[in-house]
C-alpha cells in the first residue's frame, strides 16, 4: 500500500474512535471525497502524529498539558535571532511580530562613503549583512532593533540614535525589502560589494540589508543583533476578494490551507480554492472581527494571529496552533475545508427524537478525574516585553471547585499567536466553560441524519433523558452497516462564549527590573573650567587649567568606574593620550598647559564594565581665566541625545584583520 493510503486508512481508524473538538481536520478519512493529490500528500506527513496526539481536543476536554505537543515548538518562538544556516527552513509571518533572521550574505569591504558622503577606506572598514527574516511577501517593516535598542532611521537609512551614532555620522545603515515579485536588486549594496550584483533580487523574500561601518567606540560589544518587527503576509478575504494585510485568525488559517510557493508548491496545506468552502470562512472571519471592550475602554478584536509559522513543522502541528487563537475547527466533509471560529453557533432546525435510533445510546455524564479541570492557566505572547512569552492571570471558578470538593485544578494552555492579555484570558474562560460542559453522546440513528455535517449544532429530543430540544454539538460522524450513522456528540451552551470586561484581569505593568541598565552612561553634568596656580620649588607661581564637573550619581561609574580626560591645543588637531581620574571624582588638574594658549578639552564616564558616555568638550578654555558653566550647546552630538558609546576593546585603528568584525565572519 502506497504511503498517503496508508496514513490515510491510519486517520480513517482514529477518526473512528476519538472526537476531535478543536481538532485539524475532523471528519473522517479522505478517500475519495475529491481532494488534489498535492493537498492530501501535505496532510498525509502530519496524520499519524495527529491521531497519537489529541493535543487540542484535551485542551477542550480535559487533561493537565500544555496545549501543543512539544515536537510542534510553538510554545516559544525562539525566533528572535539571526542564524546562519546553510539550510533553514521557510518561516511564515502572520499578523504583526517581531523575529531576527536568516544570515544569507556577509562580506567585508574596504570603501564607501560614510553617512556624509564622505568616501572613506580601510582594511575591512564596511560591513555588510543579508538577513532574511520571510519566505514570501510582508506588508511593512515597522520597527528596527538594534540590541534591543529601538532605532529609528533618516531618508538614507542610517541609525539617528545613540551608540550607533556618533560625533554627528552615523555608522549603520539599514534598508528593508518585503519581497515582492518585483522585486530589483539593492542598488547599494551591489555598488559597495564585489559579490553581489543586480541579479540578486531575492524576489519573494523579505530581507533587511544592514551595513556597519568600523568604529571601536560604537561596536564594543560587536556586531549588534538585529530584530524587526514586521507587518507579515498579506491574505485573501473572501468578504471583499481582495488580498491585503490582516491578523484575523480565519483568514490567517484560510491562507495557510492554501499556501503555495512561486513553484506552485505547498507549503501549509496548499489547497486549491474549489476546497474551501468560504462561505463558512466568512462567518468565521466576521466572529473574528467583533469587537470587544477591555477594562480601560479600549478594544480589540475578537479573535487574532500574530506571530511567525516554520514550515520545518508537520502542517497539522501548525494548524493546530493557529487555530487554538480563535478556539477554531477544520472540517472537511465531502473533501471541502470548512472553517469555523470558537463561537456558538445556532442550531439545526431538524430536531432528533427517538425515532431515529437505531441502536442504544452510550453516555458519559461526567469526564473522568484525569481529565477534569476548573482552572486554566497559560502563556501568551506580549507585545511590550520584546514579543516574548508571558504569563497572563488564571481564570478560575470558585462554583467549579465547589463542584469538585474545593479542589483547584489546573489546566494549562500555550496561545502562540495571541498577542493580548484580555484576548487569552477570554480564550481561557471560553476553554474553561466549554471544560465543564462534560455530557458526551455516542448515538447511532438512521440515514436522516446525512443532512448533518461534523460540527454543526444539533437539538435532541429524549424522553427518559429528560432532554427538549438540548444542544449537542457533532464532534465526530461515522458509518457501520450494523447501526448506520453514528453521531459523537458534546453538549453544546451558548453561555460558555459569554464574555464581559470586567471577566478580565489587569496584567501588572510594574517592570521585571529596575536595576539601572549597565549598557547606558549619561555625560557628565554642569561641566566647567577654572585656573589654579600652582607655587613652585623654586618661588615662582604657575598655572594650571581644572576641568570641573557634578558629583555622578551611577553607582557602575562611583564604584570601580572613571572618568576619561583628554586636552589639546585648539590649535592642533590631535588630542593628547587620555588620562584618568576615580568615578567618584569631581574635579581633575591639567597640568602642561601655557599661559595665554587656547585649549580644548573633553570629559566622559566609563563605568565598571567599559561602557562609556558621549564625549562632552569645551572648546578655547584660556589659563588665567574662570570658565562657565559648559552647556548643552556645547555638546556637540550629545546635545541631541546624550548617552552611551561601547567600544571594541582599547582599540584606535580601523580593524586590520577580517575577523575584528566578531566570529560571524
Amino acid at each position: 500500500m502506497p504511503p498517503v493510503a496508508i496514513a490515510v486508512a491510519g486517520y480513517a481508524i482514529s477518526a473512528g474512535i476519538a472526537a476531535v473538538p478543536l481538532g485539524a481536520l475532523a471528519g473522517g478519512a479522505f478517500v475519495g471525497l475529491g481532494l488534489s493529490s498535492a493537498t492530501l500528500g501535505a496532510i498525509a506527513g502530519g496524520l499519524f502524529s495527529f491521531a497519537a496526539n489529541m493535543a487540542i481536543s484535551s485542551v477542550m476536554g480535559g487533561g493537565k498539558k500544555r496545549g501543543f505537543d512539544a515536537s510542534t515548538g510553538v510554545s516559544d518562538q525562539g525566533i528572535k535571532t539571526t542564524l546562519r544556516l546553510s539550510d533553514d527552513t521557510r518561516k511564515m509571518i502572520y499578523g504583526r511580530t517581531r523575529i531576527g533572521g536568516t544570515l544569507a550574505y556577509v562580506e567585508t569591504y574596504p570603501t564607501a562613503n560614510d553617512s556624509a558622503g564622505n568616501s572613506k577606506t580601510g582594511d575591512n572598514l564596511f560591513l555588510h549583512m543579508v538577513i532574511m527574516h520571510a519566505g514570501h511577501e510582508c506588508d511593512a517593516v515597522e520597527e528596527y532593533y538594534l540590541d534591543d535598542t529601538l532605532v529609528t532611521l533618516n531618508g538614507g537609512g542610517f541609525v539617528n540614535e545613540s551608540p550607533f551614532k556618533k560625533d554627528g555620522l552615523s555608522y549603520v545603515r539599514i534598508i528593508s525589502h518585503l519581497g515582492a515579485d518585483t522585486q530589483t536588486a539593492d542598488s547599494l549594496l551591489v555598488a559597495e560589494s564585489t559579490n553581489w550584483t543586480t541579479d540578486h533580487r531575492l524576489r519573494g523574500i523579505c530581507y533587511t540589508y544592514v551595513r556597519l561601518q568600523w568604529n571601536p567606540d560604537v561596536f564594543q560589544n560587536g556586531i549588534p543583533a538585529l530584530n524587526v518587527v514586521i507587518r507579515g503576509k498579506k491574505v485573501y478575504d473572501p468578504r471583499t476578494t481582495l488580498t491585503a494585510w490582516s491578523n484575523n485568525a480565519a483568514l490567517v488559517v484560510r491562507d495557510y490551507l492554501t499556501s503555495r510557493d512561486a513553484s506552485n508548491l505547498p507549503y501549509g496545506f496548499g489547497a486549491l480554492a474549489d476546497e474551501i468552502n468560504d462561505t463558512y470562512t466568512i462567518a468565521a472571519a466576521n466572529a473574528c472581527d467583533e469587537v470587544i471592550t477591555k477594562l480601560d475602554a479600549s478594544t480589540f478584536n475578537r479573535y487574532t494571529c500574530d506571530g511567525v509559522v516554520d514550515t520545518g513543522k508537520t502542517p497539522l502541528g501548525n494548524l493546530e496552533a493557529l487555530l487554538i487563537s480563535m478556539i477554531g475547527t477544520v472540517t472537511t466533509p465531502v473533501g471541502v475545508f470548512r472553517i469555523y471560529a470558537g463561537v456558538y453557533d445556532n442550531p439545526h432546525d431538524t430536531v432528533i427524537d427517538e425515532s431515529w435510533l437505531t441502536g442504544n445510546i452510550k453516555s458519559r455524564n461526567r469526564v473522568s478525574r484525569q481529565e477534569l479541570f476548573n482552572a486554566v492557566r497559560g502563556i501568551y505572547i506580549e507585545p511590550s516585553k520584546s514579543y516574548q512569552s508571558d504569563d497572563f492571570p488564571a481564570i478560575t471558578s470558585s462554583a467549579f471547585e465547589t463542584q469538585d470538593n474545593g479542589e483547584r485544578i489546573y489546566t494549562d494552555i500555550d496561545l502562540p499567536y495571541t498577542v493580548d492579555s484580555e484576548a487569552a484570558q477570554r480564550i481561557a474562560k471560553t476553554i474553561l466553560r466549554k471544560g465543564r460542559e462534560q455530557i458526551t453522546l455516542s448515538m447511532p440513528v438512521n440515514y436522516k441524519a446525512l443532512i448533518f455535517s461534523v460540527w454543526d449544532v444539533v437539538k435532541v429530543n429524549n424522553t427518559a433523558r429528560g432532554w427538549a430540544e438540548k444542544e449537542f454539538r457533532i464532534v465526530n460522524f461515522t458509518f457501520n452497516l450494523q447501526e448506520g450513522c453514528v453521531l459523537q456528540l458534546r453538549e453544546e451552551n451558548s453561555l460558555s462564549y459569554d464574555w464581559v470586561a470586567g471577566d478580565a484581569e489587569v496584567i501588572a505593568n510594574a517592570p521585571d527590573t529596575n536595576l539601572p541598565n549597565p549598557s547606558v552612561v549619561d555625560v557628565p553634568s554642569t561641566v566647567s573650567y577654572d585656573s589654579r596656580g600652582v607655587l613652585t620649588v623654586g618661588g615662582d607661581t604657575v598655572y594650571n587649567l581644572v576641568l570641573l564637573w557634578a558629583a555622578y550619581n551611577n553607582a557602575y561609574v562611583q564604584n570601580g568606574g572613571n572618568f576619561e580626560i583628554q586636552f589639546k591645543q585648539s590649535a592642533d588637531a590631535d588630542w593628547r593620550p587620555s588620562f584618568y581620574v576615580s568615578g567618584d571624582s569631581i574635579s581633575a588638574d591639567i597640568v602642561s598647559t601655557t599661559v595665554n594658549i587656547e585649549y580644548d578639552l573633553r570629559i566622559r564616564a566609563v563605568n565598571v564594565l567599559g561602557a562609556r558616555s558621549n564625549w562632552v568638550t569645551i572648546l578655547d578654555a584660556l589659563i588665567g581665566t574662570s570658565g562657565g558653566v559648559i552647556t548643552s550647546a556645547d555638546w556637540g552630538e550629545a546635545n541631541l541625545a546624550p548617552a552611551f558609546f561601547n567600544d571594541y576593546g582599547n582599540a584606535a585603528d580601523a580593524p586590520t584583520s577580517y575577523n575584528d568584525w566578531g566570529s560571524v565572519v
